[in-house]
């Protein structure tokens, strides 16, 4: 998989792209490729002894000269243990974002293409106290209503895969519009 510690940037008309990373983590190329077969995935991203496969966290960034936008959120900081163990815990976007001279409080849109814990990790903090807060304080959180839906009742193979503290406090206050379709 293609993934990148340090940003990259483009210009495509008055739009301004960066990529931002929140660092790689390890995932069962089978898991992450399902029904395609491996003879044809291994020609483009190399498997381990274990069959794992390195996967870049990374998130799009794009200033329209109005708004500051990021798509995706990355794996974040709120694994468990048992997922610490499977996954890691790299939680490098916040710091990434910092040296591209980007503060949480830059961000007006919050994009997530779905709900999977390493696509929202970092849509939200948790306080000292234990309080889940949003991670971009001014910003609009976006997602697909059909995948927050799915989210709340995923089947028993991909219940791994959501982290209700990663959406539902932005969709209980209001902070998440659900877009249907």
């Amino acid at each position: 998989m293609w993934h990148t510690e340090s940003m990259h940037r483009i210009t495509l008309g008055d739009f301004e792209l960066s990529i931002f990373s929140d660092g790689t983590y390890l995932l069962d190329g089978g898991a992450f490729f399902g029904v395609v077969p491996k003879v044809m995935w291994s020609k483009k991203v190399a498997a381990d002894e274990r069959n794992y496969c390195t996967a870049g966290l990374n998130s799009l960034l794009i200033r329209t000269g109005g708004e500051t936008v990021l798509v995706e959120t990355g794996m974040g900081n709120k694994l468990s243990e048992r997922m610490r163990k499977f996954y890691g815990q790299p939680a490098q976007l916040l710091d990434n974002l910092a040296a591209g001279g980007v503060a949480p409080e830059d961000i007006d849109i919050v994009i997530n293409s779905h709900l999977h814990f390493d696509h929202c990790g970092w849509n939200t903090v948790r306080e000292r106290n234990g309080r889940i807060v949003p991670t971009f304080p001014r910003a609009q959180y976006y997602a697909p209503l059909g995948e927050w839906e799915y989210a709340r009742h995923p089947s028993e193979r991909d219940a791994i895969s959501f982290i209700p503290e990663n959406y539902d406090p932005l969709v209980e206050s209001g902070r998440m519009t659900l877009l249907k379709g």
